[in-house]
């Protein structure tokens, strides 16, 4: 029987092909998403029919949003056959803006012609310092902001110009700490109006040139919201939606990060995040979603009752997806 919940995440897979479980639950749950990461890949061939494989259990006018990490650097979840595509850093050092735009487009083309539907970036985080943030480092266009949102607003345009849906992230930035969200929760101090004039304006960039989704951060802003981090805050989702005047994708980052398992748990974090207004709750594995929709489900039920299975926003992306 489909479950509509399955709508408001996004799941990673085990290996190259789908397991039984992976296609059993696929067809249950019609997930939003799927996330695939280097362990998911082995060459072109491989990615285009997985890709395939994945679509074809969905409906032909509700595809899937298959989504991956393809920002460069260290971060590059497919590279043998692909563009090797250097760090934001050495990028933004080297290059202008339109040049980075034309790897980019070249980028979202390879992966468009494999099946891919999202690329989770850019990195729109400014960093103040190299020295201690090992965490971004060079995913990060910089540390002057005039130049990540342009840079950035680039790299927006090309991906969403080459028919993928680009995800700007770390929203509303994780430049100011030296911790990293997937050891533990980073908490920052700092005022609103400092962020307004600094981390906050390329995000505003790329909602401007129409990022098709934002990603919360696992950190804590806590002058901003105490109780809870960017993910699962009120605060901050609507600062997004009102504010900035967002009308795109909301995903949060990976649930299994322990800025979320070692803190409020994975199963509270996810009620919390959609009830906050997140659309599509992430997680990199298929196990730790199955074990926790057995304790949320009743929850989310209540929650989510009034809404249809193809929420505001998931409704938003297939439009826009067919329209492509």
């Amino acid at each position: 029987m489909f479950s509509f919940l399955g709508q408001y995440f996004a799941i990673g897979l085990s290996g190259t092909s789908l397991t039984k479980e992976e296609k059993e639950a696929i067809k249950k749950f019609q997930f939003a998403g799927i996330i695939l990461f280097s362990k998911n890949y082995e060459s072109k061939k491989q990615l285009t029919q997985l890709c395939q494989e994945i679509q074809s259990y969905y409906l032909q006018e509700f595809p899937c949003l298959i989504m991956t990490d393809q920002e460069g650097g260290r971060v590059q979840r497919f590279k043998q056959e692909f563009t090797l595509i250097p760090s934001l850093l050495n990028l933004s050092q080297t290059i202008s803006p339109k040049e980075i735009f034309e790897i980019f487009f070249k980028a979202s083309e390879e992966l468009k012609s494999c099946g891919i539907v999202m690329n989770l970036a850019p990195c729109l985080d400014v960093v103040i310092s190299y020295e201690t943030n090992k965490a971004i480092g060079d995913r990060s266009l910089g540390g002057d902001t005039q130049k990540v949102k342009s840079y950035g607003t680039a790299i927006v345009r090309a991906i969403e110009e080459s028919g993928l849906f680009s995800c700007s992230k770390h929203f509303p930035g994780h430049g100011r700490t030296s911790l990293d969200s997937h050891e533990e929760l980073p908490i920052v101090d700092v005022s609103l109006t400092e962020l307004e004039k600094s981390d906050l304006l390329p995000f505003v960039g790329a909602i401007k040139a129409r990022t098709s989704a934002i990603m919360m951060s696992h950190l804590l802003y806590k002058r901003q919201d105490p109780n809870f981090p960017v993910s699962l805050s009120p605060f901050w989702h609507q600062y997004l939606r009102k504010t900035l005047k967002f009308k795109g994708l909301i995903l949060t980052d990976d649930f299994e990060m322990k800025a979320i398992t070692d803190t409020i748990g994975t199963s509270q974090a996810t009620v919390a995040a959609l009830k906050a207004g997140t659309d599509i709750v992430l997680f990199r594995s298929l196990e730790t979603f199955l074990t926790d929709f057995v304790k949320i489900e009743a929850p989310l039920r209540s929650l989510l009752s009034g809404k249809t299975a193809l929420h505001q926003q998931a409704s938003f992306w297939k439009n826009s997806y067919l329209k492509r």
